[in-house]
């Protein structure tokens, strides 16, 4: 996964670090923010292959607390890019919401992890979503068109 671009938002900024440093040592370039506002600004300015997002953001001076499905709908406005919700929380009903939630018939949401599974399970859905498949096409001579 040399040189993908991911961007992690989260408020927990122990996480943050935790998760860029496991992250780097699998071979992603890894950006990190706690601000809704500045992770659409990062977005805009560069090409990432997926954006992880927090359930639950809040401010730590009480600004603003910010849902990350809010912040989902906010960059489908302007991106297609993969988004991962991560949680501390066993939310179901933010769960069932991120995954029936569609735009133009496709689902907002990439993939629902619970922290608690861990930064391998973070690695695992990354991999999944991000490594192209390789399909192998093998045909013989007989089948080609005259």
């Amino acid at each position: 996964m040399t040189n993908t671009l991911l961007l992690v938002i989260d408020d927990d900024i122990e996480y943050l670090e935790n998760a860029k440093e496991f992250l780097e040592e699998y071979g992603f370039d890894v950006r990190t923010t706690a601000d809704a506002n500045e992770a659409c600004q990062m977005l805009t300015e560069g090409s990432y292959a997926a954006v992880l997002i927090d359930l639950h953001l809040e401010d730590s001076r009480n600004i603003f607390n910010y849902s990350g499905l809010t912040l989902v709908d906010r960059i489908n406005a302007f991106s297609t890019i993969p988004k991962i919700i991560i949680t501390k929380y066993k939310d179901f009903d933010a769960l069932q919401k991120a995954k029936s939630s569609k735009l133009h018939g496709k689902s907002q949401v990439a993939e629902y992890i619970l922290k608690m599974d861990g930064l391998p399970k973070l690695l695992e859905v990354l991999e999944r979503l991000l490594i192209p498949k390789r399909v192998f096409i093998s045909y013989v001579s007989e089948d080609r068109e005259p």
